[in-house]
């Protein structure tokens, strides 16, 4: 293998796919289940961790002076994370499956003067010309990678409600994290 193979391989990722697989509706105040499957595809890999996070896309369109001028700005924020840190080893063609549970504690900002500061801002934000989007991203950090593969799943964020049963993945012979 020649050094242009190496960096190659260093900045592609790994030879690793990462797929979520969980109900698209997710409760803002009630724990959500998501299984996210790491795969080795080309070569072995050793995964260093994997991460799941929420995010917030605010796009963000105004118009100026009844104009045909038009901005259009986006914001992400991520409103939950969850992270598993265990170090586990793929071969080639292995499979493994890691059960998270996400806890969503959008619109929560505290009692305190910063936090009733937020909750003006959201509700501002409410009123004005915002669409949100949720979009969940899973990460897996593999070793002597150098762009971390990922998988996204765009979401709907809900009031309340009963959580939803997960969605099993399609079994391929996984190997459970003990």
């Amino acid at each position: 293998m020649g050094i242009l193979d190496t960096i190659k391989k260093n900045f592609t990722q790994g030879g690793v796919d990462v797929e979520i697989y969980t109900q698209p509706l997710i409760s803002k105040n009630i724990p959500h289940a998501i299984t996210v499957r790491v795969i080795a595809k080309n070569d072995s890999a050793t995964i260093k961790g994997v991460s799941i996070r929420l995010d917030q896309i605010d796009e963000d369109n105004r118009a100026y002076n009844n104009s045909s001028y038009v901005t259009n700005d986006e914001r992400v924020r991520t409103i939950a994370r969850v992270d598993q840190t265990e170090v586990f080893n793929l071969n080639t063609g292995e499979v493994r499956d890691i059960n998270l549970s996400l806890a969503v504690n959008e619109g929560n900002h505290g009692d305190g003067f910063f936090g009733k500061v937020a909750s003006v801002v959201d509700a501002i934000n409410e009123f004005g010309n915002q669409q949100h989007q949720y979009v969940l991203v899973a990460t897996a950090d593999v070793e002597g990678v150098a762009i971390d593969p990922s998988g996204r799943m765009t979401v709907q964020l809900v009031d309340g409600g009963t959580t939803p049963p997960p969605i099993a993945p399609t079994p391929q012979t996984p190997t459970p994290m003990q």
